[in-house]
C-alpha cells in the first residue's frame, strides 16, 4: 500500500515523518498502535501528551511517556 490512515495518538513515530519520507513495515506499526490502545485501556489515559502539537509529536517520536498509575486489576 502507498497510503495509510491513523489517529495521531496511536501513530507509530515513522508515520509522523514528513510526506515523502514515510517508509514503514505494517506489522511493527500495528504493534505500536496496539500497545498505545492497550496502554489507554490499562491506565485510562493516552500514553503521549504535549502542551502544543509540536510537543505532542516530539513525545511520540522520542517515545517519552510517564505512566500515571495502573489499575489494581492491572497490578495483579
Amino acid at each position: 500500500f502507498s497510503s495509510y490512515v491513523t489517529q495521531a495518538h496511536v501513530a507509530a513515530p515513522e508515520l509522523l515523518r514528513p510526506a515523502g519520507l514515510v517508509s514503514y513495515r505494517a506489522e511493527p506499526v500495528d504493534v505500536w498502535s496496539a500497545g498505545c490502545v492497550l496502554y489507554a485501556m490499562v491506565t485510562g489515559t493516552l500514553p503521549f501528551e504535549g502542551a502544543t502539537d509540536a510537543d505532542f509529536l516530539n513525545a511520540v517520536r522520542t517515545a517519552a511517556y510517564e505512566p500515571l498509575y495502573l489499575s489494581s486489576s492491572a497490578l495483579n
